[in-house]
């Protein structure tokens, strides 16, 4: 969940937020732009299935985890993992690591010669034809779009008329809505078909919590706090309310749902209200990670106790640094999944509510949380730029365009404006030359570019 860019309350001037268009000759154009700008990405997951680092993010290391457990398991049992990853993530890295051997849309489609022993093992889960959430996911993830729907139990004909198969009153609903919406199903419609399943209580309550969460999320993206968002809230209140699992499973559903949730008071102008379920939601996240311990999951230090969000706490970071083996490894991946968000969304309410201090100490937070992710670093830098901190801002800024791939053009934007700011107009100008280099396809890298190029001629 991330905040809506309109929000109450006054702020200092900010950056627009970098978009890039969309549309087949677009993507073309940045994957060009990537393949030729020597930005290597930091992590290697994403490039060819090597084995994660100490660099990589955690949503990397759950890719991993993914195909290792489907290759030694048809069926394995595997948390629902958070984060969904931009279309064409996997794309992006290949492409900035100068590998366009990898730029494939089937993981067979790799020579044998350059197959890394997991992407064999991938192509072998493939060849399988699993259908199954973990698998869904992982396909979905790598932007393997044929076995993503075949995963999600759907039929091939999906690919070519996604918005003709849009039951999703299945046990993989949440799965196939997000196969269905990479595919380019209308919006509205999957937003209908998703309150249809959240409703049906033949489905366990996790599907249908997760399913009117994304409803939520999306209409409280979008600003809009209708009819619609509405239901979703109530549908997702009464299954969260259902949730008989595992304690941790149950604490992890009970999270989502009110992360989700605090959308109803931001869009209604509310953000301290935000704040507090906010507050609410890491209270359960909280309680996720005492679960893992009554699970007897393998630790050799003392669980977190406090605040996931470090406030309130004794345990100032919240972190989970334990040593697991097995099952409990996957739990714990989830559990740092989870947070992630929380500490982002967190960071971003509490900036438009007027809390800069505690969200830049939440924002550190993130930081520290994933290093390897460049969004965390993204996150930092907006909150250094809110609290006047533009050395700072530009030292997370850097880092994250050094994780490379995806998000290095916008961050190499972020860098521009900030140097702008602070009347570096040659640094800026450098920084916005990168970012065009790795996407030629932003408006608002195009449009500071020509800015600073007006003052430029202004001034001579």
């Amino acid at each position: 969940m991330s905040t809506p860019t309109a929000a109450p309350g006054s702020r200092p001037p900010l950056p627009a937020r970098h978009t890039a268009r969309t549309g087949l000759a677009a993507w073309r154009a940045r994957i060009d732009g990537l393949l030729t700008a020597g930005t290597t990405p930091s992590c290697p997951v994403y490039v060819d299935l090597s084995d994660a680092t100490a660099a990589s993010a955690r949503h990397a290391r759950i890719t991993c985890e993914l195909i290792d457990r489907l290759a030694e398991q048809r069926e394995p049992v595997l948390p629902r993992f958070n984060t969904n990853l931009p279309a064409g993530f996997r794309w992006a890295a290949a492409a900035a690591a100068g590998a366009p051997r990898y730029l494939k849309s089937e993981p067979a489609k790799v020579q044998d010669e350059h197959r890394t022993p997991r992407w064999q093992r991938l192509a072998e889960v493939s060849a399988g034809r699993p259908v199954h959430a973990a698998a869904a996911d992982a396909f979905l993830r790598l932007g393997f779009m044929r076995d993503a729907v075949a995963a999600a139990g759907l039929p091939e004909r999906a690919l070519r008329e996604p918005d003709r198969h849009l039951d999703l009153r299945h046990e993989l609903g949440p799965e196939r809505r997000s196969v269905l919406l990479r595919l380019g199903a209308d919006p509205e419609r999957v937003v209908a078909a998703a309150l249809a399943a959240a409703a049906d209580r033949t489905l366990p309550a996790r599907t249908r919590l997760v399913l009117a969460n994304g409803v939520m999320v999306a209409r409280g993206k979008a600003g809009l706090r209708d009819e619609l968002f509405l239901h979703a809230v109530d549908l997702g209140r009464r299954a969260a309310d259902e949730l008989d699992g595992r304690p941790f499973e149950t604490a992890l559903g009970r999270h989502t749902y009110h992360r989700a949730a605090a959308f109803d008071p931001y869009l209604r102008g509310d953000t301290d209200g935000a704040v507090a379920v906010l507050d609410t939601a890491a209270g359960h996240l909280a309680e996720a990670a005492a679960a893992l311990d009554d699970d007897g999951r393998t630790r050799t230090d003392p669980a977190p106790t406090g605040h996931p969000t470090g406030h309130s706490t004794r345990h100032p970071t919240g972190h989970l640094t334990g040593h697991p083996d097995g099952a409990g490894a996957a739990d714990r991946l989830a559990w740092g999944d989870y947070r992630f968000p929380l500490l982002e969304t967190t960071t971003k309410t509490l900036l438009f509510a007027g809390h800069p201090d505690r969200a830049l100490r939440t924002a550190h937070l993130l930081a520290d949380h994933d290093p390897g992710d460049a969004r965390a670093w993204l996150t930092l830098g907006l909150a250094q730029v809110f609290h006047g901190d533009h050395p700072g801002a530009l030292v997370s800024y850097a880092r994250a365009e050094s994780v490379g791939g995806h998000w290095s053009a916008a961050a190499a934007y972020y860098e521009a404006w900030v140097r702008d700011r602070i009347g570096d107009t040659e640094g800026a100008a450098a920084a916005v030359r990168r970012s065009l280099a790795m996407d030629p396809t932003s408006p608002e890298a195009a449009g500071l570019q020509r800015q600073l190029g007006a003052a430029a001629r202004q001034g001579t």
